[in-house]
């Protein structure tokens, strides 16, 4: 990537963890993030995300569960799980530019990193102690293993190692949203062309 477009798109994410660092300490719940506080105290006190009805909450177990893990590393509630939306955000953001760069090139690449970062939906996630910006992550992680291997050949080695990883990613999408089943898996035929090329697109 040329130096000045990578600048432009390593700003951004910059501005992204910046911008968003403000808004960690604010007052009050965004969006269903009492959820996340409550399976954190479910955690901490049974080991399991209860909440205080009693009921199991499925919903973005690993969120949950790495929610925990920083609220006791870091002694606070709120601002740990939004900390760790922030950074999901921003490798979002580097997950971006590097498929985009693959698919495209390194302009088109920094500018949609700018355009993504502008988004009012991204920022809503991104600030926000919910595990969506940890799964945007999972399915641009799809999408970066898609494009890892050059066309139109595959060694057999990339694909299988393409393959596995996308086994990894379906299982920890699946726990970080309950409807991420099919996401990873759906283009796992193509991924396997190394393979068997009657298999590619």
């Amino acid at each position: 990537m040329k130096p000045r477009t990578s600048a432009v798109a390593l700003a951004a994410v910059a501005d992204v963890v910046a911008v968003g660092s403000w808004s960690l300490f604010r007052p009050g719940y965004s969006t269903d993030e009492e959820f996340t506080l409550f399976a954190v105290r479910g955690i901490r006190a049974h080991g399991l995300p209860l909440l205080p009805s009693g009921l199991l909450y499925d919903r973005g177990l690993l969120y949950s569960y790495a929610s925990w893990l920083a609220s006791a590393s870091t002694g606070f509630e709120l601002p740990a799980f939004r900390a760790l939306s922030l950074l999901s955000a921003a490798g979002a953001l580097l997950l971006v530019r590097t498929v985009v760069r693959r698919v495209a090139s390194p302009p088109a690449a920094a500018l949609a990193v700018v355009l993504v970062a502008a988004g009012a939906p991204f920022w809503a996630v991104a600030t926000t102690g919910r595990f969506y910006a940890p799964f945007l992550v999972m399915c641009l992680g799809v999408l970066f293993v898609l494009t890892a291997c050059p066309r139109p050949y595959r060694p057999p080695v990339c694909s299988l190692g393409a393959l596995a990883a996308l086994f990894v990613l379906a299982f920890l999408s699946r726990l970080t949203h309950e409807l991420a089943s099919c996401v990873p898996g759906s283009r796992i035929p193509s991924t396997c062309s190394g393979i068997s090329p009657a298999l590619a697109p």
